[in-house]
């Protein structure tokens, strides 16, 4: 009986030993007696430690982890907490300490956080965790109460509806612009003046919308000697003038095409000299004009154009040039074929 009672004495001593270890060793706070217990928090950031976080962020912090107040003013706390940190700007490492003690002054428990981090603001969960364990271990390790699940969404109200669309009509084509070129050009002709004669030409074609072009053209043929009985000589020229209408025009830059339909009408004359009697003498001329003009465009805006005329004319009277002999028998210098054409090339410039 002795025996027995001295082993269970023996027991209930450890336990209280144990459990005085438990409160007194450093690193854990005290239990708190009849419920949790206020705080007091000091929270001092050290040189180098400036953008840590602030002690109203920390004391939020921890109440939110603890789920109650903890923080209130000294004078009606029960607990001192004492907490700094620092930076070492040699090792990059931030160091925490935080200290507990009651009203007394006797220290309940202390913890320390030592870390490296590129920036301060990484230890704010865990300096919250660390100070929420060492002044309510209990609280701090309990799982956090389940979040309530959120209310079902209402239901989303059916899309307004839209007016139909206003229907877009395109806008108008802008307005065909008129078409003109206006050029010179130089060359040769049969059947209208002895052998080949020389011209020279001016022309133009304006082009309305939607219309055929309009063609007008002036030329000048270089005078052309013609001996007679060997001592006299007859100098003939021939001006003309023509109006075309050109239903065909084909353009496809650089080329153009046009072929125009008209009437010619000119003068030819002639100038005699070495005869009895050298006056001079002219006769009209007047014909049937298919003109064409081929165009290959070099420049834009205005358009300088390279152009090649080809033409063929019927005229509508034989138009006769001729003399009296000494004898007075008639006789002629010249007669105009009953077809005559052209070819000249040169140059124009206008908008295509």
């Amino acid at each position: 009986m002795t025996a027995h009672l001295f082993e269970k004495t023996r027991i209930a001593a450890a336990l209280i030993g144990l459990l005085a270890f438990l409160l007194g060793a450093p690193g854990r706070a005290a239990p708190p007696a009849g419920g949790p217990r206020t705080s007091a928090l000091s929270w001092v950031r050290l040189p180098g430690a400036d953008a840590c976080i602030a002690a109203p962020a920390l004391a939020a912090a921890v109440e939110a982890r603890l789920g109650r107040r903890v923080f209130v003013p000294p004078s009606d706390a029960e607990l001192s907490v004492e907490g700094t940190i620092g930076y070492d700007a040699k090792s990059k490492r931030y160091h925490a300490t935080f200290r507990v003690a009651d009203r007394d002054g006797k220290v309940l428990g202390t913890r320390e956080v030592d870390e490296r981090a590129d920036a301060c603001d990484k230890l704010d969960d865990r300096l919250a965790f660390v100070l929420s364990i060492l002044i309510d271990p209990d609280a701090a390790l309990d799982p956090a109460p389940a979040r309530p699940p959120d209310p079902a969404p209402a239901p989303a109200p059916p899309p307004p509806t839209a007016p139909p669309a206003p229907r877009e009509e395109p806008p108008p084509a802008p307005p065909e612009p008129w078409r003109w070129l206006a050029g010179a050009d130089f060359g040769g002709a049969a059947g209208l003046v002895p052998d080949v004669g020389w011209v020279v030409s001016g022309h133009g074609i304006l082009t309305p919308p939607k219309w055929p072009g309009l063609r007008a053209k002036g030329s000048s043929f270089l005078p052309t000697s013609r001996r007679v009985e060997g001592i006299a000589r007859a100098d003939i020229t021939l001006v003309t003038g023509e109006l075309a209408i050109c239903p065909v025009q084909v353009r496809s830059r650089p080329f153009g095409f046009n072929a125009c339909l008209g009437g010619m009408l000119g003068q030819l004359g002639a100038r005699g000299g070495g005869f009895p009697d050298s006056r001079g003498y002219d006769t009209l001329l007047g014909g049937i004009v298919v003109d064409t003009l081929v165009e290959l465009a070099v420049t834009r805006s205005p358009d300088l154009v390279f152009t090649l005329s080809p033409a063929l004319v019927v005229p509508l009277s034989r138009a006769r040039l001729a003399y009296d002999d000494a004898g007075g028998v008639r006789r002629t210098i010249f007669e105009v074929s009953p077809v005559g054409g052209s070819l000249s090339l040169g140059l124009a410039i206008g908008a295509r």
